[in-house]
């Protein structure tokens, strides 16, 4: 409410209490005599008011209004315009950071990080929500280019459930956090991400982590630990992870994504991961639809899987762990090894995945990663299983694996006690089980199956079992050891094939023809073998893959379309790429009286000046270039027979006078003309139409351009 004096204009003050949102104005008239009122009432309008931070205290302050005076920023944008140094505000002697935000007061509005960077934070809590801001509630959390620092959680074990942690955000409600770094060090105890701990139907994008995200893995409580995020609900798209990750149930990119409305697209790890229960990409991954998927995700780093002396099991994939949704065109390239103790009956380990929870697909992925378990439990039962398979470990009811190849080594190693190991170049275990063993009763089976499982695969790398004991082991190209009651074998399996002397058969040391057989590398080299795998999702290319079969995916041009809406490129951009093609960024066009407002088009939801397209992407593009009209501000000054034009449009000039020549600009002449160079900056000194040029700037064509001092050039 404010109190206006009588005035033909009204204007309202700026209220630092303002919370932003929907308002109106009321004002009412009182007639000079004081008998006559009228109310007169505006139309809502919305208020969003633009607040900057520039310095560690203005941070802090942004967080004590949100926190402890409940103004949430709904509607208002907060822009960081300079890089922060929190290390004036908290640290070892100074105290935490406290974060943006809390589960009373939720952060509601966007933060533009504008390319800044904040550094130094310190966090030392038992529990809470940790990180850079702590609870945000559709929210835009953008642009921030590196947190550093670090953020313990010392919760103990009855405490650990309080406790969430992400270098950006711990709780992200039904918000986005896009174009975002952290590398400060995460020490945690659960649900933490170097990104977001807490992902609630939220959108990740275009983030990376390169601080290690890492947990005790002797606490059996100390899980869902992921290099971008803890615990997911949401959507993962384009993030990369590089920091090491450690905790049980945890993964490179997510430690648990479990929702029917979940995705992980387009995203690389390439730091380790160890754990009991882990994966490159993720440790449990539901989606319940083919847009819920793990799709376009490859990972590179070594996958570490570790008994924590508490569980009896040891599961762990170069992509997942454990699923039940589809894993497409996705590849590992890290070794996965598990080594087992005297206490751990089972170890099952995959290329793509270890475990699956029925109703799992995987399609067009390939491992190139070498696999291995070792087991050293001491005791026998049916569970006592050794298991390692170049695409899945273990593999039974309503699970498809179709056109599928594996490159690398696949191991399983007994080294005491029983009772089984198995090792297989696409799966090590497959058990088809009747409808009185399922013991979850929402799953449903059928026992008459209608298609094969195992499709259209091939095998090259070497298949190894052995046990201490002498007794025998299960070995084969396409399966190491296959239990079910079904037959014959060709319903479940179906063209697929390894390679000759990988292997002593195709399923337990057996061939079945055009189902599980032999094939010498030559062979598999040839045009012939492409067109029995299928040659429209596979073919040979000169000089990849060791000759043998890729998938089309891999190797598919993508076209790329451009609207310039009449402007120019000095530099043209590609008009295709590959999935393989090298991050590359569009150059941006110019034209002539207007300024460039960005583009718009695939995968942008709003004006963006800087398109990266990155390694891994896939599907046609179409970009269109916005425009706004420049108000010309232009000041000619004739000296001699030279002039200098300074455009708005093209060049940025400040109050000293510095002018900033962001295209090629021209300055005429009577025999010719030179060119100064994009991003020169010179300074004018104007003097009775003298004009002083106090940088050496090269021409592009006409040599050099000196001046000394005041003068005429």
């Amino acid at each position: 409410k404010e109190t206006v004096l009588s005035s033909p204009c009204l204007s309202l003050p700026y209220n630092t209490n303002y919370k932003g949102g929907n308002y109106y104005v009321e004002v009412t008239n009182i007639s000079a005599d004081g008998t006559e009122k009228k109310t007169i009432k505006s139309e809502v309008f919305t208020q969003k008011v633009e607040k900057t931070i520039e310095n560690s205290e203005q941070m802090k302050n942004f967080a004590t209004r949100v926190n402890t005076q409940a103004i949430l920023f709904e509607n208002d944008i907060v822009t960081q315009i300079a890089d922060v140094d929190l290390s004036t505000v908290c640290g070892t002697t100074l105290g935490n950071w406290t974060p943006i935000g809390n589960d009373t007061n939720k952060f509601k509005g966007t933060f533009e990080g504008n390319n800044h960077n904040v550094s130094n934070i310190y966090i030392q809590e038992k529990q809470g929500m940790l990180g850079l801001f702590g609870v945000t509630q559709n929210a835009t959390i953008q642009n921030i280019e590196d947190v550093t620092g670090s953020i313990t959680g010392t919760a103990e074990t009855g405490e650990i459930w309080q406790t969430v942690i992400g270098g950006i955000v711990a709780r992200n409600i039904s918000g986005t956090v896009k174009n975002c770094t952290n590398s400060a060090t995460i020490n945690t105890v659960s649900r933490s991400g170097g990104i977001v701990g807490k992902n609630e139907e939220g959108i990740i994008e275009n983030c990376t982590n390169t601080g290690a995200v890492v947990a005790d893995i002797d606490n059996i409580n100390a899980e869902w630990i992921g290099g971008i995020a803890g615990v997911g609900t949401g959507s993962i798209i384009n993030c990369t992870n590089t920091g090491a990750v450690a905790g049980n149930r945890s993964g490179g990119i997510s430690g648990i994504s479990n929702n029917g409305t979940t995705k992980i697209i387009g995203c690389t790890n390439t730091g380790s991961v160890t754990g009991n229960y882990i994966g490159g990409i993720v440790y449990f991954f539901k989606g319940t639809s083919e847009e819920h998927t793990i799709t376009n995700c490859v990972n590179t780093g070594k996958i570490d899987i570790k008994s924590n002396n508490t569980e009896n099991t040891l599961y762990g994939g170069g992509i997942a762990c454990s699923i039940n949704g589809i894993i497409q065109t996705s590849y590992n390239l890290g070794d996965v090894s598990a080594i087992g103790n005297e206490t751990n009956q089972g170890v099952v380990v995959g290329g793509i995945y270890a475990i699956e929870n029925f109703d799992a697909e995987v399609r067009k992925s390939y491992n190139k990663g070498n696999i291995k378990a070792i087991c050293g439990y001491t005791g026998d039962g049916q569970d006592a299983m050794c298991v390692a398979g170049g695409i899945a470990g273990y593999m039974t009811h309503n699970t498809i694996i179709d056109n599928c190849y594996n490159r690398g080594n696949i191991t399983a190693e007994k080294t005491q006690g029983g009772n089984t190991n198995s090792s297989g170049g696409i799966v090590g275990f497959v058990q088809i089980l009747e409808k009185d063993e399922i013991e979850d009763p929402t799953v449903t089976i059928v026992n008459d199956i209608e298609k094969p499982f195992i499709t259209n695969s091939y095998s090259t790398g070497k298949i190894n079992a052995s046990r201490i004991d002498g007794y025998d082991s299960y070995i084969g190209g396409v399966v190491g050891q296959y239990r079910a009651t079904i037959e014959p074998i060709e319903n479940v399996i179906d063209n697929t094939y390894y390679l000759e002397n990988s292997a002593l058969g195709g399923v337990n040391k057996v061939d079945y023809t055009s189902v599980a057989e032999v094939r010498t590398s030559s062979y598999m080299k040839k045009d012939e073998f492409v067109t029995l795998l299928g040659s429209k999702n596979w073919k040979l290319l000169v000089g990849e893959n060791d000759g043998y079969p890729i998938h089309a995916w891999q190797y598919d041009t993508y076209s790329i379309t451009y609207n310039l809406e009449d402007g120019i490129l000095d530099e043209n951009n590609p008009s295709n790429y590959t999935k393989n093609s090298e991050d590359f960024t569009l150059n941006n066009p110019r034209k002539d009286g207007y300024i460039f407002t960005g583009w718009t088009g695939t995968d942008l939801t709003e004006l963006t000046k800087t398109v990266t397209i990155p390694k891994g992407s896939t599907g046609n593009r179409e970009y269109t270039a916005n425009w706004e009209e420049a108000v010309a501000m232009t000041t000619e000054n004739e000296i001699n027979t030279y002039h200098l034009t300074v455009q708005s449009a093209i060049d940025e000039v400040d109050q000293t006078g510095k002018v900033t020549l962001l295209k090629d600009r021209n300055i005429n002449q009577t025999d010719g003309t030179a060119i100064f160079g994009a991003g020169k900056t010179i300074e004018l000194e104007l003097n009775n139409k003298i004009l002083t040029v106090t940088e050496i700037n090269s021409f592009v064509n006409h040599g050099t351009l000196t001046v000394n001092g005041i003068g005429t050039i």
